[in-house]
């Protein structure tokens, strides 16, 4: 029973932190464009990075991306 217990409190902390990662992400504090290469892109964009083989997104200002190896 106490294991139960303890599985259940982890479940649900950890799946409460990665609800409230992808609500702020849809727009519960959307402030700010991104600015590239490439122009400016609204909070939530998603486009082909300026280095032409990864992805960018804009969340809150900042450009975040994939990190793939471009040849």
């Amino acid at each position: 029973m106490f294991r139960f217990l303890i599985l259940f409190i982890l479940f649900t902390v950890l799946g409460c932190a990665d609800l409230q990662e992808q609500t702020a992400f849809r727009g519960a504090a959307t402030t700010g464009a991104c600015t590239d290469a490439l122009g400016s892109h609204a909070h939530g964009a998603v486009w082909e990075c300026p280095d032409g083989c990864n992805t960018c997104t804009c969340v809150n200002g900042q450009i975040r991306s994939t990190q793939e190896y471009c040849e």
